[in-house]
């Protein structure tokens, strides 16, 4: 399993959480994440029916409708 984060923000704490927690595909001040994304699909060889993607910002609809199971937070 793979796991990643995509964000908009830039921040050195999430640099380091994801370090903490072994998560080694971290891409911060993403505006569109589609770029990313693709980058990252490229990278774990996985087909969008299995990836889960959590969101909770329009940026993430685009992705959000691509794949196997989306989840949207509540804030």
């Amino acid at each position: 399993m793979a796991v990643a984060i995509i964000t908009g923000r830039q921040s050195p704490a999430v640099e380091k959480r994801a370090r903490d927690l072994g998560i080694a595909h971290c891409y911060q001040g993403q505006e569109n994440k589609r770029i990313p994304f693709e980058d990252l699909l490229s990278k774990v060889k996985l087909s969008l029916p299995e990836i889960a993607y959590a969101g909770d910002d329009l940026p993430d609809l685009p992705i959000m409708k691509k794949v196997g199971l989306s989840i949207a937070v509540a804030n």
